[in-house]
């Protein structure tokens, strides 16, 4: 039986103004956060650099391992308007889109931050202003602009996001200011790096490049929200360590009454793939402004569970929303209730295990998921060096937690994003031979297991090589008179 009150599905939490003082980053970790987002569309490095610090330091007094996830904010388009002031549309009107706004500038004509989506753009082709607030299509490409028709009334106000859904864009997905956030962050040991928009595989083969250039073994989150991405999953979760269903520009760039079918299809496919995947955007999202969330935003909730979500983020909800630790106590408590469920009713595991892993790590994992549901074991216990064991084991859905034991404290942030993991640092338990014990002393003191369970143990010969997990065996909690020995 899962242990009652263990959740197994992780919590990406963003952190913003609602949410930077330490006392409340250390709220939020008690309420259940296991990564903490940081956002480098907003903010400064001063206040990311203190968000860090503040991260670390309140799980270090909790005893507890988080994940720092820096989001680069990649080639969003802002619309630009004359003197800043919004210019109001209906439906069958025309406007024009300036490469560049200057001197003689009609107050109707707009502009926007990527000058060359006056090249990009072609007759026919969507542009949509804030969120699809406004739906507008090229009538016309000329050299220096374009001419918009607009499908609905509302007004562009300077600042807003242009979404281009049927377009090639030729900007690079990742900017000169994501490049110097990137290097920012890999200073400051970010564990994760999420890439925006992200188009092709290549796009993330660079970025991953760039990161083992630096020295730095922080995991890479293709941010899957634009179209592009669709017709070349497969080649980008081969070089992705997890995705994130991003479902807010998703929305915007697609028909969104195909979302929740593209969320299925990448949580399937992610899982074939062995690699973690994340589900965002607007999950509690009343509860910017409200005290509790609606009726359909639980059940959003618990279907993401159920469709096999390693972790789901929360946005707006704790960056700046009017209680960010009850929007994480919340979300924890419709997580463990839907997981009650799915222990209760068998629910079946949507993981395969994919070809980047070693085939004998494969068998030794398969096999130890077929013997803990045999057994009936209360724990798995699996010693790590990379992550890449707990990562697996936790594809399982075994419905008991995995006590992942590493000799790298980075490896036990990591592990905090996967789905049912909890990391712990022991430098000298690798190839130790009084490893049962040892075991058994840590899962009793986080009160995981009961005199008399079983637990497996997961290890190998020869500690830090990839593939050297070789042995399984299986332990019983000894009664308290029996205790001692391994």
């Amino acid at each position: 039986m899962r242990p009652i009150a263990r959740r197994l599905t992780s919590i990406v939490a963003t952190l913003g103004p609602a949410s930077s003082e330490e006392t409340t980053i250390g709220r939020l970790i008690d309420a259940g956060m296991d990564v903490a987002r940081l956002n480098f569309a907003h903010g400064d490095y001063k206040t990311h650099g203190r968000l860090i610090e503040a991260v670390r330091r309140a799980a270090d007094e909790r005893g507890k391992f988080v994940a720092v996830l820096q989001d680069l904010a990649g080639p969003k388009l802002r619309l630009l308007t004359p003197g800043d002031a919004p210019v109001a549309v209906a439906p069958g009107q025309t406007i024009r889109l300036l490469r560049h706004l200057g001197p003689g500038t009609s107050p109707d004509d707009v502009a926007t931050t990527y000058p060359g989506i006056v090249d990009d753009c072609s007759e026919g082709e969507p542009v949509l202003f804030g969120d699809g607030a406004v739906r507008m299509r090229v009538t016309e490409a000329a050299e220096d602009h374009l001419v918009l028709e607009s499908e609905d009334e509302g007004e562009l106000e300077s600042g807003v996001g242009v979404n281009l859904p049927q377009t090639e864009i030729s900007a690079p997905s990742v900017s000169k200011k994501d490049w110097k956030d990137l290097e920012w962050g890999l200073a400051h040991d970010v564990d994760y790096v999420g890439l925006s928009f992200v188009r092709r595989a290549d796009e993330v083969r660079t970025v991953k490049h760039r990161i083992a250039e630096a020295g730095s073994r922080a995991g890479l989150v293709a941010k899957i929200e634009k179209p592009q991405a669709l017709g070349e999953i497969d080649a980008i979760l081969a070089e992705a360590d997890a995705i994130m269903v991003a479902r807010g520009d998703l929305g915007v760039e697609m028909d969104v009454a195909r979302v929740p079918i593209v969320q299925k299809d990448l949580i399937r496919r992610a899982a074939q793939a062995g690699v973690s995947v994340i589900t965002a955007t607007q999950m509690l999202q009343s509860m910017i402004t409200k005290p509790r969330p609606t009726r359909a935003e639980v059940s959003d909730v618990a279907n993401a569970v159920f469709d096999g979500s390693d972790a789901l983020m929360l946005s707006g909800e704790t960056a700046v929303g009017r209680d960010p630790v009850r929007a994480v106590e919340t979300m924890d408590h419709i997580i463990d209730l839907a997981e009650d469920y799915v222990e209760a009713s068998n629910w079946p595991a949507p993981a395969t295990v994919g070809d980047r892993y070693l085939w004998a790590e494969r068998a030794i994992v398969l096999g130890a998921a077929r013997i803990a549901r045999d057994l009936g074991v209360a724990l798995v216990v699996a010693l790590t060096h990379s992550g890449a064991t707990a990562l697996l084991l936790s594809k399982q859905w075994l419905g008991v937690p995995i006590l992942a034991v590493s000799g790298r404290a980075d490896t036990c942030r990591r592990m905090a994003l996967y789905r049912g993991v909890l990391p712990v640092h022991h430098p000298d338990l690798l190839g130790s031979e009084n490893l049962a014990a040892v075991a058994e002393q840590m899962a009793l003191e986080r009160k995981l297991v009961a005199d008399g369970d079983r637990m497996l143990i997961i290890s190998g010969q020869f500690p830090g090589r990839p593939g050297g997990t070789d042995t399984l065996r299986v332990h019983t909690v000894a009664q308290p008179e029996e205790r001692g020995g391994g």
